[in-house]
């Protein structure tokens, strides 16, 4: 089969063929100068863009150092099967691996479940076969460690990563009775603590994040605070 050797002479169509603008026409003009397969070789031409060309009358074999080189002509690729028009386009644009074998684009990143028969699994298989999603503290042991882990700035106070708050701090709000910052903790169980209300943002937030920290209080003990 073409090509039988590097040094087989050859000469492509100098008129690009390929759509405009396509990665396939990118790649004819750079291997459609070369006058060797091994030169075509070299700038980028694969094996399929040899059997393609050959076969739509773009590449034309002048000598060749196999035996059967100068026999192999653009109407012999033609008795050849024909590629279907919605694939010959998309078909000279795939990247090439080791030897000129074309690569298994499902194969880059993940690789695909597989059946005991070697078959790849359905689409609905592949999600029963992924690991559950985590599921939310259950205890309120857990749903501190949880809290700790949010985001921080440069000081230590939790910040918000999304929603549109009145306070960018987690744990802070304004009273809408005083108009004064409040800091307010929500535990795993029970109702929120008022831990106090502050004339500062920061210091709001300062108190959120020491309850976390800390020991919570207890509505009773923050019962004078949040009345301030």
């Amino acid at each position: 089969m073409f090509p039988q050797g590097d040094g087989t002479r050859i000469a492509f169509q100098q008129e690009n063929p390929k759509r405009l603008g396509s990665g396939a026409y990118d790649l004819y003009e750079r291997y459609k100068s070369s006058v060797t397969v091994g030169e075509a070789r070299l700038k980028g031409c694969r094996q399929m863009d040899f059997n393609h060309d050959l076969k739509k009358g773009f590449l034309t074999i002048l000598a060749g150092s196999g035996a059967q080189a100068t026999q192999e002509t653009p109407e012999a690729a033609r008795a050849m099967p024909e590629v279907p028009k919605a694939v010959e386009g998309a078909a000279a644009e795939e990247p090439r691996g080791d030897a000129g074998q074309v690569p298994d684009t499902e194969a880059v990143g993940a690789a695909k479940p597989r059946s005991a028969d070697g078959e790849a699994k359905p689409q609905a298989e592949e999600r029963a076969a992924a690991p559950a999603e985590a599921k939310p503290p259950q205890t309120a042991e857990e749903a501190l460690e949880a809290l700790k882990a949010q985001p921080t700035d440069s000081q230590g106070l939790f910040i918000r990563t999304k929603g549109n708050a009145a306070s960018r701090f987690v744990g802070v709000s304004v009273s809408k009775r005083t108009g004064r910052w409040e800091a307010k903790f929500a535990p795993a169980v029970g109702s929120a603590v008022i831990l106090g209300q502050f004339d500062t943002e920061e210091a709001a937030a300062e108190a959120y994040r020491d309850a976390i920290f800390g020991k919570p209080p207890s509505a009773e003990q923050a019962g004078p605070r949040g009345a301030a």
